[in-house]
């Protein structure tokens, strides 16, 4: 799919608006017109949209870039491996959220594989197969690891090539887009945010205090709460941590990987599991679940404040009295509008004052009758 049509089709979609609507909008910003220009003066090119659908339209524009201009790196950099195929091409082409390209990219990252390097020096790659198959014919697990054991690799003994399998495991498992994704959801979904005092504060009031000891589920945390604590996480006064149900993540990762019964290395392919939540996967997926709320939750506040300026400039600009206000225009005229004592609108005219019209006359009619309609007496 073209990359400016799947921009388009996915803001449109984001935004729920028409199709004519979003792509003159995106013509506009792209042409260097602000938001507010757009909104007051372009309505017949947008179908009338407001400020915050346009503003939506433009956050999601360069959102949608960004993610096109990743998907080309990393495209470029798997093929130059020589690992694409058409269904990852797809997948890829098809992806419409950062994390998830981002783990999908996982596997085929260069130079920023997890396991140590050593591992792959001693030429323990092709060990986790053998690890994870069902093996029959009375071998041990000793007699199945024995070929990989080489001193001069410094595989000394049976446990050093466990070792290095599991930790290779480990990363193929962390590595997987699915499990990765329904991990992130998971703690998105259940993970309780609890903050507290660095030991240093513990017994020190600050602006923070109140949140020394608070806990709740961070996907129904309020905005202000979120904000408050990543600023006292900044400001080197709080500490947070984000608490999920470990054991039956672990379960869910194994039961994923562990499908053929018996197996041989069961136990060891269980502590890959495990070590692959703890070890690769538990601190960066908190990271990504916290720093998504705070994105959320910056939306939502100036959501907030958006509309308590709202309020406060539709207030009675001159106090308790009828005010009329002129909009002042050349090509489509002077606006006059009136508001009575509680700010609420009451009347509407256009006037045409300035050349080629000069129409003073019509001011002085318009201003009449608006002044009468207001106060009649």
């Amino acid at each position: 799919m073209d990359g400016a049509i799947f921009v388009i089709n996915n803001i449109q979609k984001d935004v729920e608006s028409s199709l004519d609507s979003v792509v003159n909008t995106v013509m506009l910003i792209e042409s260097g017109a602000t938001i507010p220009f757009i909104a007051r003066y372009r309505k017949e090119k947008t179908g009338g949209l407001d400020e915050v659908v346009i503003r939506k339209i433009s956050d999601r524009l360069d959102y949608y870039r960004q993610l096109e201009e990743r998907k080309a790196a990393i495209m470029k950099s798997i093929d130059s491996q020589g690992k694409m195929t058409e269904d990852l091409k797809k997948k890829l082409l098809d992806c419409t959220d950062k994390a998830v390209l981002e783990d999908m990219y996982l596997p085929f990252k260069p130079n920023t594989r997890r396991a140590p390097p050593r591992q792959r020096k001693k030429g323990l790659s092709l060990f986790p197969t053998s690890c994870s198959a069902n093996f029959a014919g009375g071998k041990t697990k000793e007699d199945l690891v024995a070929p990989f054991i080489n001193k001069e690799k410094n595989v000394e003994k049976y446990e050093d090539a466990v070792a290095g399998a599991k930790d290779i495991i480990a990363e193929r498992i962390a590595d997987n887009a699915v499990i990765r994704g329904w991990v992130r959801n998971y703690t998105a979904d259940t993970g309780v945010l609890k903050s507290m005092p660095r030991t240093d504060f513990k017994d020190v009031k600050t602006k923070f205090s109140t949140y020394y000891e608070t806990s709740e589920l961070i996907k129904s945390a309020p905005s202000h709460r979120l904000l408050a604590i990543r600023r006292g996480t900044k400001e080197e006064v709080l500490l947070w941590k984000l608490l999920v149900d470990d054991v039956y993540i672990v379960g869910r990762i194994q039961a994923t990987v562990i499908k053929k019964q018996p197996l041989l290395f069961k136990a060891e392919l269980q502590e890959a599991s495990q070590e692959s939540y703890t070890r690769l996967m538990e601190i960066s997926i908190a990271a990504e679940v916290f720093i998504k709320a705070l994105e959320k939750a910056e939306e939502e506040a100036i959501s907030v404040f958006s509309k308590n300026l709202r309020n406060l400039l539709l207030a009675p600009p001159a106090g308790s009295k009828i005010t009329i206000g002129i909009d002042p225009g050349f090509r489509s005229g002077c606006k006059l509008t009136v508001v009575d004592e509680k700010g609420d609108f009451k009347e509407f005219n256009t006037i045409y004052p300035t050349p080629p019209e000069n129409d003073a006359l019509g001011l002085k009619r318009c201003l009449l009758t608006l002044l009468r309609s207001t106060n009649p007496s």
